[in-house]
C-alpha cells in the first residue's frame, strides 16, 4: 500500500511540474491532455484516474497552497495594533517555496480569480477586519480592506517577480509597516 501511496504522489508530482512548465509557454486553456502527459511521461489513463481535466489540476495545486497558508496562519496568534510580521513571513515563505508556480498564480497568468481566493482567506480577512473594527462602519471597512489587501497584494507581485528578491523578513517589515502605517492615519 505504502509503494501505491508513493506512486501516487509521484505521478501527481510529475503532472504538477508538467503544468507549470507548459503554463510558462501558454494558457491554461492551450494546454491539451496530450500535451501534458507527454510533459509528465505518463499515459492518458493514469491522468484520468485521478484528475477529470488540466483545470482539475490547477485547481488543486491552488488549493494545496490556499490551505497552507490558512492552516499555517491559523496556528499563529495575530495581535490587534501590534507587529504581526510573522503572519506575513508565513505567506511569503509559502509562496517563494514554489517561486514558478506562485509567479504564474500572481501574475494572473493562469487563475485571475487566485488573488480573491488569497485575500478572503478566513485568517487573512478576519485579521484586517478585527484591526479596522472598532474604528469603522461594516461598509468603510470593506473599503479600507480591500485597499490594504490588494496593495498588500500588489506588492507581494512585485517582489515574487524579481530575480533577486529581498529577504523574505525584510519584505514582512516592508508590507507590516505598509498595513500599519494605513491603519494608523486612518485612526
Amino acid at each position: 500500500m505504502e509503494k501505491e501511496d508513493q506512486r501516487v504522489m509521484l505521478t501527481k508530482k510529475l503532472l504538477k511540474d508538467s503544468l507549470v512548465s507548459l503554463l510558462k509557454e501558454k494558457t491554461i486553456f492551450r494546454i491539451t491532455i496530450r500535451e501534458l502527459c507527454d510533459t509528465a511521461g505518463i499515459n492518458r489513463s493514469t491522468f484520468y484516474k485521478y484528475y477529470g481535466s488540466q483545470f482539475d489540476l490547477l485547481q488543486e495545486m491552488e488549493n494545496q497552497i490556499l490551505k497552507r497558508v490558512n492552516y499555517s496562519l491559523s496556528l499563529m496568534k495575530v495581535k490587534e495594533n501590534s507587529d504581526n510580521s510573522e503572519m506575513l513571513k508565513v505567506i511569503l515563505y509559502l509562496l517563494e517555496e514554489n517561486v514558478e508556480f506562485s509567479r504564474l498564480l500572481v501574475n494572473n497568468n493562469v487563475d485571475p480569480e487566485f488573488p480573491i481566493k488569497l485575500i478572503n482567506l478566513p485568517q487573512i480577512h478576519s485579521y484586517i477586519s478585527n484591526q479596522l473594527q472598532s474604528k469603522y462602519t461594516e461598509s468603510q471597512i470593506d473599503y479600507f480592506s480591500a485597499f490594504i489587501t490588494y496593495g498588500g497584494y500588489q506588492i507581494i507581485q512585485k517582489w515574487i517577480n524579481k530575480d533577486q528578491r529581498e529577504p523574505v523578513s525584510e519584505m514582512a517589515f516592508i508590507l507590516n509597516e505598509f498595513f500599519v502605517g494605513i491603519m494608523k492615519n486612518n485612526s
